[in-house]
Formats: C-alpha cells, structure tokens, sequence
C-alpha cells in the first residue's frame, strides 16, 4: 500500500470507525493504550481519522484485537463472517440441494440395508456392514453408517461407536443415487453410485465406491459395491445384524457373486 492510498480520507474513516468499535469492546482507552505501549494522544489521532498508524503498529492493533489488516478496508460488520461463512455465501449449491429435495423415497425407502464391498484386507472375501437411511424433517435423504469393528481393530484405530459412526447425505439421480459418506477418523470421503433394481430385483442396488484415498498401492479407489434393503421387521434386522463382518465371496449367492466377479470400471466394449 503506498502512503497515498494509506493517507486517503477513505481508509481512514472505514479504519477509524472499526478501531472506534473494538476499543468498545474493551474496558477504557487508557487500558488499550497501555496494553499497546502506545502514546494516548497519538492514539486518538487514529480514533479521530486523523493519522494512520504505521505497518508496525498496525500489525500490534491487529494481534491485541485479534483481527487482520481487512479492518482498514471493509466495515468490522463484514469481517465477523468465517472464511467457511464466505464461502458458502458464494458458492451456489442449489443443483445439490436440489437434487436431494426431489429424492424418490418410493425406489429406497428408509430402513435398513446391507452394504456388502470387497474388501482390501483379505482377497476373496467381502465386508458386510448396515446402513440405516432415513429422512430428514425437510425432505432430505440422510444414512449412517459406520465403520466395521474388524477394520478399526485392523488399523489400530478406535472400536467406540462415537469414533466409528459415518454420517452421510444420498443425491437423487435419473437412474439411482449417489450417497457421500464422511469419516470420523480423518479426512476421508465415501463417494457411492447405485443403480435401482438389479436384475429387476427392486430391494437390490448395485453400484460402486470411491473413497479419496487410497489405503495402499494394493487397493483400488474404486470397488464395486452393493446394498441390499432388508425387510422392516425385527427378525430381518437381526438376522442382516449377524451377518456383518467378513464374508467368504463364495458364500455369496451366485447372482450377487457374479456382479462382483465381472464389475469393471468401463462401460462394456471399451477399450484401453
């Protein structure tokens, strides 16, 4: 900044005016001046508009207030927003929002469902965990999930359900839909796409998983993955109950079986 846009009328009322606020906040001018080590009479040349203060003492101003150098452009009342505030001010989720309002509930109804994946700690074997989806008061779909026991234990990492559980929100598409999933652990996201009615079985959904990182060069970002809707009663909440865990694939029925065994990427035909 040079020493004609810092001596500008401007600058200085948007800089005094906010300085006028903070010292409010505080108990006298005179306990800000001396917190500050700064001369009173040269501080009020500052309150007044009248003087600047100098990159040095400005930098002083900021850290006793906890503020930053923006008080000397914008009015404080714009600065009370946190950077993640700003942010969601700007970017223009609507698409998202509503894709979530127009969910069809009919075609994956709230309940419970077996997620069943490959999974990465033993080959030939898949992991089968619950998701509960359910919907929100506004209309929105929502699941929780949570990671299995074995991996946690696996990865040296918490076994309590609060560390463990998975929030997620679920997207409406034309022909399925998307659920994003968060972890507690770090900063993972589960990203999952599936397609109503395998084989025309419309408790079946069948789809793939993406998760942000990967967990090593072994493992894929991208498995196929698929949710089975269990029936609303106790018995079949149980039984979908006992069988979570780690699963032999060839344990599975043979049509669930084959999916995984022929999942790929690309669309049938295409070629490298």
């Amino acid at each position: 900044m040079t020493d004609r846009q810092a001596n500008s009328p401007n600058i200085r009322d948007v800089f005094s005016e906010n300085l006028k606020i903070l010292v409010n906040r505080k108990q006298s001018i005179s306990q800000v001046t001396r917190d500050l080590g700064l001369n009173r009479t040269q501080f009020s040349r500052y309150l007044s508009g009248t003087a600047y203060p100098r990159p040095d003492v400005l930098d002083k101003i900021c850290k006793y207030f906890d503020v930053d150098g923006r008080i000397m452009l914008e009015p404080l009342a714009n600065l009370a927003k946190s950077p993640e505030e700003i942010f969601v001010d700007t970017l223009d989720i609507s698409p998202f929002m509503n894709k979530m309002k127009g969910f069809d509930h009919a075609r994956a109804p709230d309940g419970l469902y077996q997620w069943i994946q490959p999974t990465h700690l033993s080959r030939g074997n898949v992991n089968i965990s619950l998701w509960h989806l359910f919907t929100l008061p506004n209309g929105y779909k929502a699941l929780k999930a949570s990671v299995p026991t074995y991996i946690a234990k696996a990865s040296g990492l918490s076994c309590l359900w609060k560390d463990r559980k998975q929030p997620g929100i679920i997207f409406q598409n034309s022909g399925g839909f998307t659920t994003l999933l968060s972890s507690h652990y770090n900063s993972l996201l589960f990203m999952s796409y599936f397609t109503y009615g395998y084989r025309g079985i419309a408790n079946i959904y069948t789809g793939f998983t993406a998760v942000s990182q990967s967990a090593g060069p072994t493992q894929s970002q991208a498995q196929p993955s698929m949710l089975k809707r269990i029936q609303p009663n106790f018995a079949a909440a149980i039984k979908a109950r006992r069988e979570c865990g780690v699963k032999k694939m060839e344990e599975l029925p043979e049509f669930e079986r084959e999916y995984f065994e022929t999942w790929s990427p690309f669309a049938p035909g295409y070629k490298l």
